[in-house]
Formats: structure tokens, C-alpha cells, sequence
């Protein structure tokens, strides 16, 4: 009788047992899926994958160059001295630097007052004033042109109350000077003559 008794109870506690077992063998699957995930997250991600993305944009950069063709080279704007055939006699800065002017001498001329963009010569034009130097433009290459170091600046800035019978003043010099004042009586006295550039005439006053 006791037999019987314990298959009875076992038969009744079967479904229990075998949900039981499931439960655990489904634990531990789940149990490995959770680890090799966590394994993957960890993982530093690997240099071929940084290498392909960079051969990728070298081929689309080639592919668009085939396309459209390379960019245009920019003009060089390289500052370099300017030859000897341009002398700087004087700058004057305005306020607007695109007013500024530039006496200019080439060799062989005269000195002229240039304003920027105007044409010394064909291919070279006057692109900046600055008080201690000038920039021109030379087949798309900026070239900066200095005052002559063997002229001193506070000697000659008011020359022409300093010269001497013996050494008079240039015409040519004499009508730039001329330029300049009436320049500088348009603008309002907003604009400074630098360097070489000739001095106003002193003012006197009336009693």
C-alpha cells in the first residue's frame, strides 16, 4: 500500500518538478546571453574600423575631385621685400582704407601719388597703406615696399622748411606737396602724412 501511496504523490507533483527544471535551464541561458553581451560592451572597438572610415573619405574626396575637378589655388599673399626698382616716399593713412594714399616713385619717374588699386605699372597695383610701409600687388603675390633705411623718418619729415639755397626743392615734389594738402583739407584733418610724406606749413596766428 505504501507503493502506490508515493507513485500517486510523485505522478502529482510531476508537473511541478519538470516546470521546476525548465525554469532553471531557461535561468541559465538566459544567464549566458546576459554575460556575452556584457562581454561585447566592454570590447574597445577595433583600429580596422577607423582605417576603413579614413579610406572611405579619401575615396569620396578623389571621387568628387573627378567630378567637379580640384579647387583653385588661392593667390599667395606671401609678404616679401619688393625690388629696388619701386621707392616709398610717403604713406597717408585715412581713416577709410580704401581713401589711403601712396607717393610712389619708380625708376626713372617721377614720384607719384597713387591710391589703393591704382596701376604703378601693368600687373602691379597699390594694395594697402600702412604708416610705416605700403603693399602692392604683383601677379597675385603681395609684395611689401619700405621706406629707404638710409633716409632717417624725424629728418624728413618737414624737408622743405629745411632746405638750402644750395639744395632746392624738387617740382615734382613741390606739386605732391600740393596733392597732399588739398587732400587733407577734403577729408578734415582725419588722415595723417607718414614718413617721406611732406609736413603742413605752420600755422600762424593773428594778433
Amino acid at each position: 500500500m505504501a507503493f502506490p501511496t508515493a507513485l500517486h504523490k510523485a505522478n502529482r507533483h510531476a508537473p511541478l518538478i519538470v516546470s521546476a527544471v525548465i525554469l532553471l535551464l531557461f535561468g541559465l541561458y538566459l544567464a549566458g546571453r546576459i554575460n556575452e553581451w556584457l562581454q561585447l560592451e566592454h570590447t574597445p572597438p577595433t583600429a580596422t574600423s577607423g582605417t576603413s572610415q579614413s579610406a572611405d573619405m579619401a575615396l569620396d574626396i578623389q571621387r568628387m575631385e573627378s567630378l567637379f575637378g580640384a579647387p583653385p589655388e588661392r593667390a599667395q599673399t606671401q609678404q616679401t621685400s619688393s625690388g629696388s626698382e619701386l621707392t616709398l616716399h610717403g604713406s597717408f593713412v585715412h581713416a577709410d582704407p580704401i581713401r589711403s594714399t601712396a607717393i610712389v616713385q619708380r625708376a626713372g619717374h617721377p614720384p607719384q601719388l597713387y591710391r589703393i588699386g591704382e596701376e604703378l605699372e601693368p600687373g602691379l597695383s597699390l594694395h594697402s597703406v600702412y604708416p610705416d610701409r605700403v603693399d602692392v600687388l604683383r601677379d597675385g603675390q603681395i609684395e611689401t615696399l619700405l621706406f629707404p633705411s638710409t633716409r632717417s623718418a624725424p629728418a624728413q619729415t618737414d624737408y622743405s622748411e629745411q632746405a638750402t639755397p644750395a639744395e632746392q626743392p624738387d617740382p615734382q615734389v613741390e606739386m605732391l606737396q600740393q596733392q597732399l594738402d588739398a587732400l587733407h583739407q577734403q577729408t578734415g584733418g582725419d588722415t595723417a602724412p607718414t614718413e617721406d610724406a611732406p609736413a603742413d606749413q605752420p600755422a600762424t596766428e593773428d594778433d
